[in-house]
């Protein structure tokens, strides 16, 4: 085995350990967190204090949408309680890029999302709601 591969695969060991930016992942990515942030996001999944909720977020989220812009827009839009409904501001990772802060344009308002998983074609949020933590599983929007 020659000294560079060598090489290679201890810094890839030594690394990846300490690289590790949210509880669920990744270990390791070649992209920029905000290049995997930046997509169009629909619901896979919703968990009100641990309990799957997601039939009932569905039911009053319909078609509802994360975007997350590369240049720190986002806008939220689909259809709230029966109603057509939009949200939009801007994005920005706080708390040493644990978090994600919104600044929506219709308020003075942020809301923190804490980010426990950061993959190109996965992302998992939580909020504190107060009395409970909410938990979204989130992916890639394949429809336009």
């Amino acid at each position: 085995m020659s000294r560079h591969r060598l090489f290679l695969i201890l810094a890839v060991l030594f690394f990846s350990g300490s690289c590790k930016k949210y509880p669920e992942g990744p270990t390791v990515s070649l992209r920029y967190r905000s290049e995997r942030l930046s997509n169009i996001w629909k619901l896979a999944s919703y968990l009100q204090a641990g309990t799957d909720k997601t039939t009932d977020y569905e039911a009053t989220h319909r078609n509802y949408i994360w975007r997350f812009g590369q240049g720190g827009s986002y806008e939220f839009y689909g259809v709230l309680n029966g109603k057509n409904s939009s949200e939009a501001g801007e994005w920005k990772f706080a708390n040493n890029d644990k978090d994600i802060l919104l600044i929506p344009q219709a308020s003075t308002d942020t809301i923190i999302y804490s980010i426990r998983m950061l993959k190109e074609k996965e992302l998992r949020l939580t909020h504190d709601a107060g009395s409970f933590i909410e938990e979204w599983q989130l992916v890639p929007n394949t429809t336009k």
